[in-house]
């Protein structure tokens, strides 16, 4: 900091002397990539100066933290590259202070894990106080490690961009602070409190889903293009419902205007087990099939807190496969005629491996005891699932049965935790999308409507994938009593805000043009 005097003389040679504080930032340039030289010019930087690393190939066995709000800037993608050699993270930001949110970027860097570790590039923030001018882009960051390793992973309340970035091989994770998250964070859709990966390259030929989120985390991820040639039915993204008394499910999730080519396998778009979700105007090409999933795997009150981490509140529409609506569903996964039954069970001539975990739900759709609902438990036999609690009418060789995703059968369905798009839509039942003017009068309570001057029969190519050229604008529409419509969500602005303003803004970037009216 510099103190600058000011004099001014007049006539009557009267004398004013001011002294004001400068702030000044810096700039550190490391002399080298290596650990040595890089880990030195952080350590010599103060909160709001600028760490240069020179382009070069380094490997490093340990990992950087950086405890200091700064610029951490390399030569570009595949300029400076560091590549690992032993540590579990590359590169970790923990703020020592997190009160002070300070501004943090990371920039111009290839950062390869060499599949030998837990997480490449980590944020974490374990305070409650929000750290959220938080920028990574233009970057290359992949080959993480196994399938529970990640490339990205978020920790805590964490708010900010990822743009730009070439992201290979590795998941992206986004997880908060437990409890802690849904007593304070609160819960609502477009607004500032999130991470958003926008116009990313993402690839994935080893491990699986793009997006995995779970223990009270949150996302939105909009506008990016998503290659997925893994073998196998893992989703590309997913909302972790909660599995333990503290083990929380996502809290929040959007999922928008994304080009997604899943290769020649079949697979899941969305797995959503927990959460609020909006998931419109996605367009998935080149799959052997596809499909969204909505499940509800645990009872909420295990935590005791009250908190509904089911999934609910969330809408689904103009998601496109092959141009044809992908709809969303709740997963049956057996249906049969029982053998028999006890008090507590009912015998099958073969259950079903999947289901014997504890997470699904059965009914007896006909025949004796028809009408019953039971949690599976994870006694279940090969020729017997076991339920809790006991049956009211014990079922027998009449019985019919199906098993779904839902922990107790009917814990949540369509039409009341989430809707779909209806073509046609008159108000009654899922959602609809269209111009303002075709919005059905009349609504029950519920449902959605996009409002939109944007085609909603197609995902145009100039609506998806990185950078798109006409990037969407519309207000859902809720029915929140019966025949009134309530304006609910219009999508935060798009580029990020922090990608042209502040300190980890690029001059080059502009702020959006309002969407039109």
């Amino acid at each position: 900091m510099r103190m600058l005097r000011f004099v001014c003389l007049c006539s009557c040679l009267f004398t004013v002397v001011l002294t004001a504080p400068v702030a000044r930032a810096d700039t550190h340039n490391a002399a080298s990539c290596s650990y040595a030289d890089v880990s030195a010019a952080v350590t010599a930087a103060s909160s709001g100066d600028t760490v240069v690393v020179p382009a070069g190939t380094a490997t490093w066995s340990s990992g950087l933290t950086i405890t200091k709000g700064i610029i951490f800037r390399g030569a570009g993608i595949d300029q400076t590259t560091i590549v690992n050699n032993g540590g579990s993270t590359l590169v970790a930001y923990t703020p020592t202070t997190p009160s002070l949110n300070e501004p943090f970027r990371m920039t111009g860097f290839t950062l390869n894990g060499n599949y030998t570790m837990n997480n490449v590039v980590t944020l974490n923030n374990s305070a409650m106080s929000p750290i959220n001018q938080i920028r990574l882009d233009h970057n290359k960051i992949e080959n993480c490690g196994a399938s529970s390793s990640h490339n990205i992973c978020r920790n805590g309340t964490v708010y900010g961009v990822y743009d730009n970035n070439t992201i290979i091989n590795g998941q992206l994770y986004s997880g908060g602070n437990g409890g802690n998250s849904w007593a304070s964070e609160g819960r609502a859709f477009g607004n500032a409190n999130n991470i958003y990966y926008e116009d990313n390259i993402m690839t994935n030929t080893v491990v699986h889903p793009f997006c995995d989120s779970q223990g009270s985390g949150r996302y939105v991820c909009r506008y990016n293009t998503l290659t997925n040639t893994t073998t196998g039915t893992w989703p590309c993204f997913d909302m972790h419902g909660n599995q333990s008394a503290s083990f929380y499910a996502v809290m929040i999730g959007e999922i928008y205007g994304n080009s997604i080519n899943l290769g020649a396998q079949y697979t899941e778009q969305v797995d959503q087990r927990g959460a609020w979700a909006l998931v419109f105007f996605n367009t998935v090409t080149a799959a052997g099939s596809a499909s969204n999933k909505v499940r509800d795997e645990y009872d909420d009150n295990q935590d005791g807190n009250g908190y509904i981490q089911k999934p609910t509140n969330s809408y689904y529409w103009n998601n496109r496969y092959k141009g044809a609506l992908l709809p969303t569903s709740l997963i049956v996964w057996d249906t049969g005629v029982a053998t028999g039954g006890g008090s507590n069970y009912l015998t099958v001539s073969a259950t079903d491996s999947i289901v014997t975990d504890g997470e699904h739900g059965i009914k007896i759709t006909s025949g004796t005891g028809a009408g019953q609902t039971r949690n599976i438990t994870t006694a279940s036999t090969s020729t017997a699932y076991y339920v809790t609690p006991n049956w009211t009418t014990i079922p027998d060789s009449t019985s019919h049965y199906s098993i779904n995703d839902s922990w107790n059968y009917v814990s949540f369905s369509e039409n009341v935790d989430f809707f779909n798009h209806q073509v046609p839509f008159n108000g009654t039942v899922g959602m609809g999308a269209g111009p303002l003017s075709a919005r059905p009068t009349t609504c029950t309570v519920g449902v959605g409507y996009w409002a939109t001057d944007q085609d909603c029969t197609q995902v145009a190519a100039a609506n998806c994938g990185a950078h798109p050229t006409a990037p969407l604008f519309g207000t859902l529409y809720k029915c929140t009593a019966t025949n009134t419509w309530t304006a609910y969500y219009t999508p935060y602005p798009y580029p990020h805000p922090l990608r042209y303003s502040g300190p980890t803004g690029d001059p080059d970037t502009t702020a959006p043009s309002a969407p039109p009216t």
